[in-house]
């Protein structure tokens, strides 16, 4: 495995590890700003959109300045988002909070092709290993992003938590750092671009509907927990500290199966895969239903 593939990995950890910082704080941020009830989880909402509004003119950008220079703006715009979060949580700026978050959300979606680059980068017989390295970050961003949220969350006085977003702009600016050490090609001239199938020839192509909606659903089940679960520990009275260990649960099971799904997929089929992790779901929601001890929240 090269030199590249490796970098590569580490900012996608690192990124993830900010991701998941963020994930820890942002509602009971909401619940400390927001005019309502209603508004609560906005901050949360405004960085998926971000990430969403990102991800397709990130790669037509890469395609015009290359991935290196691509990543560097999307690093950029997290360190703004980071520090304007600061800014807004010092001046108790809701509506603030939510924009810095928005941005937050677009330098996200930059970092979501780093796994891309590492396969581009890669020799063609160690893509799966390149693809495995970069899911390998996240067990890595599962323990440092909740330690990092716990570790930062006084560092500044005022409202809490303003201090993780100073580790987020520290864990930007290291990849700043990194990626000053990482060899990727050029962008190509438009001429020797490989023809691109149009979106009618994608969407129509076997089993797209049914990878969309499976993708969807997971999303978004994964999205509620992750923004739900330290709200609903801070009501019923435990510590941050103890929520940010979930979280840390909840990411490692995420990306601890990624070393062995291919092999489950390659026995059973992607239907019968999908159809399992369907009914985790409904373990989990099956185990949070039956009480809310510490030991509910981490199985769930």
């Amino acid at each position: 495995m090269n030199k590249n593939v490796w970098l590569l990995a580490l900012c996608q950890a690192l990124l993830m590890s900010g991701n998941i910082v963020l994930i820890s704080v942002n509602g009971l941020i909401g619940q400390q700003l927001s005019p309502s009830d209603t508004w609560v989880t906005l901050p949360v909402s405004s960085q998926f959109v971000g990430l969403m509004l990102a991800t397709i003119p990130a790669s037509l950008i890469m395609a015009k300045i290359g991935r290196k220079n691509g990543f560097m703006l999307g690093n950029v715009i997290g360190i703004l988002g980071a520090f304007l979060c600061v800014y807004a949580l010092g001046q108790s700026q809701f509506w603030l909070f939510c924009f810095s978050t928005l941005l937050l959300g677009i330098g996200i979606g930059f970092g979501t092709l780093y796994r891309f680059a590492a396969i581009e980068v890669s020799a063609p017989d160690a893509k799966d290993k390149a693809i495995s390295l970069s899911m390998a970050g996240g067990v890595l961003a599962a323990i440092l992003g909740p330690n990092l949220a716990i570790a930062s969350q006084h560092w500044l006085p005022g409202t809490n938590f303003s201090g993780a977003f100073l580790g987020i702009a520290a864990l930007y600016i290291l990849s700043l750092v990194v990626l000053q050490f990482i060899g990727l090609p050029p962008a190509p001239a438009a001429s020797s671009q490989p023809a691109q199938n149009p979106a009618s020839h994608i969407i129509r192509a076997p089993g797209y509907a049914i990878a969309v909606f499976s993708a969807v659903v997971a999303y978004a089940v994964m999205n509620l927990l992750m923004t739900v679960t330290p709200i609903a520990m801070h009501k019923h009275g435990f510590h941050f500290e103890q929520a940010a260990v979930v979280i840390e649960w909840h990411v490692l099971g995420m990306f601890l199966p990624s070393f062995f799904t291919g092999s489950i997929i390659g026995k059973i089929g992607t239907r019968k895969t999908i159809f399992l992790g369907a009914l985790m779901f409904i373990a989990c929601i099956l185990v949070n239903l039956n009480g809310v001890s510490e030991w509910h929240f981490r199985i769930a």
